[in-house]
């Protein structure tokens, strides 16, 4: 009975693929497996066209046709290990771990495709609570947009990111015309911290110093004047600027003594 809670707490109850929380749980793991192994990893965000005017036309009952219709194609064009989840409303999300840019993009427009095609078809009756269809129904033009992300990863990157890019992706396909797929091509990391800045620069000085043939003898202490020096010079100590700073104080405490003894 636990384990059958467990699996029906993951799933979305009308579609029968993972909700948000699961899907996000999957992501947050795929994507720190990307990092740790450097392999590609893509992410699509489906979101079905003009799904409002569904349920305004034909009621929710329909619209609940219309979902579970779009989750079947999707479910039918994916592989075992790639996830299919309900991330909200009429938004789907496709998680395909060691997967490029070029495989997603392509999968993505045959999705996109299949889902034009598909014609959903729904129930002859209206106003009925059953969302399976009924023979001699009509036939509903659904069509997605589909934005896609994909790519290897940096240590740092998080799945949030992922979502953003492909949420931007997403976007710029409603506002090209839907029933169409765009791509994005990086993804928005945060600017390096000073500490990060200053070991990789530190890291290229003093692999341009070792390549120079150094000996062994003379090896320790030219690393250690270096370290010191760069050091300096990425906190604002280099020796000739501290040499400036000291005269400049110099300067100033002069002046100060000064002015001291003309307010006396």
């Amino acid at each position: 009975a636990d384990e059958n809670n467990r699996v029906l707490a993951a799933l979305d109850p009308l579609t029968g693929v993972a909700n948000r929380r699961s899907l996000i749980s999957a992501l947050d793991r795929d994507v720190s497996r990307a990092v740790r192994t450097r392999e590609p990893i893509a992410l699509m965000m489906v979101d079905i066209d003009h799904f409002k005017r569904v349920n305004d036309r034909y009621g929710h009952p329909v619209g609940d046709q219309v979902l579970c219709s779009v989750v079947d194609v999707l479910r039918g064009r994916v592989r075992a290990q790639d996830l299919v989840g309900r991330y909200g409303g009429e938004e789907f999300m496709v998680v395909l771990p060691d997967t490029t840019l070029l495989g997603a993009e392509q999968l993505a427009r045959e999705l996109c495709r299949a889902v034009a095609e598909s014609r959903c078809r729904i129930g002859s009756t209206e106003g009925g609570s059953d969302t399976r269809p009924e023979p001699g129904g009509t036939n509903i033009a659904v069509t997605v947009s589909i934005g896609v992300f994909g790519g290897r990863l940096e240590s740092g990157d998080s799945w949030d990111m992922l979502i953003a890019a492909a949420d931007r992706a997403l976007y710029q396909a409603k506002e090209n015309g839907r029933n169409r797929v765009e791509v994005a091509t990086g993804l928005r990391r945060p600017a390096a911290q000073p500490a990060a800045l200053l070991q990789r620069a530190l890291g290229n000085e003093l692999a341009r110093e070792w390549g120079n043939g150094c000996s062994d003898g003379n090896h320790r202490r030219r690393r250690r004047r270096w370290t010191c020096t760069l050091g300096r010079r990425h906190a604002g100590q280099h020796p000739q600027e501290r040499r400036q700073r000291r005269a400049r104080s110099r300067s100033h405490g002069f002046n100060r003594s000064v002015a001291t003894s003309a307010l006396a």
